[in-house]
């Protein structure tokens, strides 16, 4: 359903991915915003892998004269001269995350943090007070710009299908059982989040989307894959259900703006 479609409520639970596509530049931006030590006009990039010469993430100022993520150091700083560089620092990137949980935990009591790359929450008990959707959207995605923040929306019944819609199609909101099975079916196996050996191993067969491997026989998917990824498969369609572990907000608090 796009964003701008009629508010709808759906009856079971619905939840709500907060993909974070460049976490590590916000997570580093911020950082130097509370420091009083940031201009977005510099190019500057992160590095990490053996004595840091690599580059991990890189801004736009530095994207724009051909500075990329797994680009040599030494590569990068013949296209950039003035790039500016500092270590990747994988806490803070942590630091962002919780806080965005955080901020997520100010609409719904049930927030993860169980996916690396994006925060979970729990959106449809809360559309009668924030609701209808695609005006709860908006203010999520001016307020979390304001702070700082890039993130990738989507929302479907099941977590998973949550965060790899977001990563597929920003903005989508999915409530109807047949449509997600349908858009599923479509997502290129690298967004639904396997194990890098796993997906490998499906790649390697020729599967390149998930509704290739989905239209297996069971029998024939549990022996290929094992029980384990037959069952994450089973709690990203919603064939099972997926308990996820819940983000509860710290005693003590404290933060500077």
């Amino acid at each position: 359903m796009p964003a701008d479609a009629p508010p709808f409520r759906p009856s079971n639970p619905w939840w709500c991915a907060l993909h974070l596509p460049q976490r590590a530049l916000d997570a580093e931006a911020r950082h130097r915003r509370a420091l009083d030590d940031f201009d977005e006009a510099t190019p500057w990039a992160l590095t990490d892998g053996p004595q840091q010469r690599r580059i991990h993430a890189a801004n736009a100022a530095a994207r724009a004269q051909g500075v990329c993520s797994g680009q040599a150091v030494a590569s990068a700083q013949m296209l950039c001269p003035g790039l500016a560089l500092a270590p990747h620092q994988p806490t803070r990137d942590a630091a962002l995350r919780e806080w965005l949980a955080g901020y997520a935990y100010g609409f719904s009591a049930e927030v993860s943090l169980r996916e690396s790359d994006a925060v979970l929450f729990e959106a449809g008990r809360s559309l009668g007070l924030f609701g209808p959707w695609p005006r709860w959207q908006q203010r999520l995605r001016a307020e979390l710009a304001d702070y700082g923040v890039q993130v990738r929306i989507a929302c479907a019944p099941t977590p998973l299908a949550a965060r790899g819609l977001a990563i597929a199609h920003d903005g989508l909101a999915v409530a109807d059982a047949a449509q997600l099975q349908r858009l599923l079916a479509r997502l290129p196996l690298g967004l639904v989040g396997l194990p890098e050996d796993a997906l490998r191993l499906l790649e390697r067969s020729g599967f390149k989307r998930l509704g290739d491997v989905l239209a297996l026989p069971r029998a024939a998917l549990a022996k290929r894959i094992g029980p384990a990824l037959l069952d994450q498969l089973d709690r990203l369609v919603g064939r099972a259900p997926d308990p996820l572990p819940l983000y509860a907000p710290p005693q003590r608090y404290a933060a500077r703006l």
